[in-house]
């Protein structure tokens, strides 16, 4: 399913940066709304070094990274990486991972996705979820 991009200004400009071990390691741009707590970012990694670690499955699944501002340097603390995406991503099937409660910043929002536009959505990401239990069909496909 592709990801429902936020009505953002500057979206090719990084919102967030992801830091491991005190290095910048990838830059987060375009956001997409995943669903309620979920935000989808496209990762841009500094150099091919880091693109390589980025890659490992340990790095997002033991939260080894931090998420900082690019302006301020401030850590987004309570932020987590999540569901299929940084799977998907370690084994170089997408170029983006999903955020738990990491929003944009209000400022750099045009307009927010409209109530209906994030119902439906909902609507379609629950039907393709739940689509192997109805008719035995992976989501994924």
């Amino acid at each position: 399913m592709e990801p429902l991009l936020l009505d953002v200004l500057e979206p090719q400009q990084p919102f967030f940066e992801v830091w491991v071990d005190n290095q910048k390691m990838a830059d987060l741009i375009e956001p997409a709304w995943v669903e309620m707590f979920w935000c989808s970012y496209k990762l841009i990694p500094v150099d091919a070094e880091c693109n390589q670690r980025l890659r490992k499955y340990e790095l997002w699944n033991e939260c080894k990274f931090e998420i900082r501002h690019p302006a301020s340097g401030h850590i987004a603390g309570i932020s987590l990486a999540g569901g299929w995406s940084f799977q998907e991503y370690c084994k170089s099937q997408t170029e983006r991972i999903d955020f738990r409660s990491l929003w944009p910043p209000k400022e750099r929002f045009k307009n927010g996705p409209s109530i209906v536009g994030r119902l439906l959505y909902w609507l379609r990401s629950f039907w393709t979820r739940n689509r192997r239990d109805i008719i035995g069909q992976d989501h994924r496909t």
